[in-house]
């Protein structure tokens, strides 16, 4: 197989995961009335879409992945702009994994940070800082990142960096660079309550000609296209959906749960099934999914 680069674009987060997934939690946590102390560990880890999927392709079989963001920064004593502590945490982790880092830095923010709670049930508690990934903008994108995007094979975008208008509009330059190039774009559409933030003509008038592929959960979708909130899964529901998208993208992901998808690759229907483990371990599978399939149909 030839050589591919990746890059991805997204989120970049320090992240402290606490585990409450053992049953004996559930009865404690149904007990919180004002206030509670739970005795656990809790570990730190580089997390957030874009560096997920940055490090998921490079296991998935890409020889090249490259992560386009930004983080915090501060001044050293010579007054140069440096990465803040949790910044270079999230550079040291992706040179481990091999991941080359294409970041902006901001003085005037921090690196994201996430706390992540995995309950009982399969659920899961985070709350998001996202700072500096907020701040990206068009004067951000230097000459190299802008390269990056036109030798790659595919750029991978996360649908968070489309949540802030400035930031939406760097995105927008990116993929247009991706475009000059022989680059596929795919778009992961998350959070799943986009439809919150951006309606379904947006994505499209903004980006359809700009993306090749679309990877959406079924439930997201429902709400884009209009159809409210989804009550039950039907084969005609799918067909439906799939049957508006593909007329917009050529290539679709509909995700019917975590582990499962219906895939339409520029007319050829596929199922694709990937292993899926509740709790802490579902941590980054969606990103594994996603770039094992990617990878796959880029090679075939």
């Amino acid at each position: 197989m030839p050589d591919r680069q990746v890059v991805a674009v997204g989120d970049i987060f320090v992240d402290y995961i606490g585990d409450l997934t053992d049953p004996e939690y559930e009865n404690v946590l149904g007990g919180l009335i004002n206030s509670m102390n739970v005795f656990t560990s809790v570990d730190i880890k580089v997390g957030g879409a874009g560096v997920q999927f940055a490090i998921a392709s490079k296991r998935a079989g890409f020889k090249t992945s490259t992560l386009l963001g930004k983080i915090g920064g501060q001044l050293d004593e010579k007054q140069k702009i440096i990465p803040d502590p949790p910044g270079d945490l999230v550079i040291e982790y992706l040179k481990q994994h091999d991941v080359h880092p294409l970041l902006a830095i901001d003085p005037r923010s921090k690196t994201g940070q996430t706390v992540i709670i995995f309950l009982p049930g399969d659920r899961r508690l985070m709350l998001s800082d996202p700072q500096a990934n907020t701040l990206l903008s068009s004067a951000d994108l230097s000459l190299e990142m802008k390269s990056a995007v036109r030798q790659a094979d595919l750029v991978h975008v996360s649908g968070y960096a489309l949540l802030q208008k400035n930031r939406r509009t760097a995105i927008l330059e990116l993929m247009r660079c991706a475009k000059e190039g022989a680059a596929k774009v795919a778009l992961d559409i998350v959070p799943h309550d986009i439809y919150k933030f951006l309606s379904f003509d947006q994505l499209c008038s903004d980006m359809a000609t700009l993306t090749d592929w679309v990877i959406v959960d079924i439930s997201t979708a429902h709400q884009l296209v209009g159809l409210g909130q989804l009550e039950q899964i039907s084969a005609s529901l799918v067909d439906q959906i799939l049957g508006i998208l593909t007329v917009i993208y050529p290539s679709v992901s509909l995700h019917l749960n975590p582990g499962h998808a219906i895939v339409v690759d520029e007319g050829e229907y596929l199922e694709y099934r990937a292993e899926y483990q509740p709790g802490v371990a579902s941590r980054g599978q969606s990103a594994r999914a996603q770039a094992e399939l990617l990878y796959w149909r880029l090679n075939i």
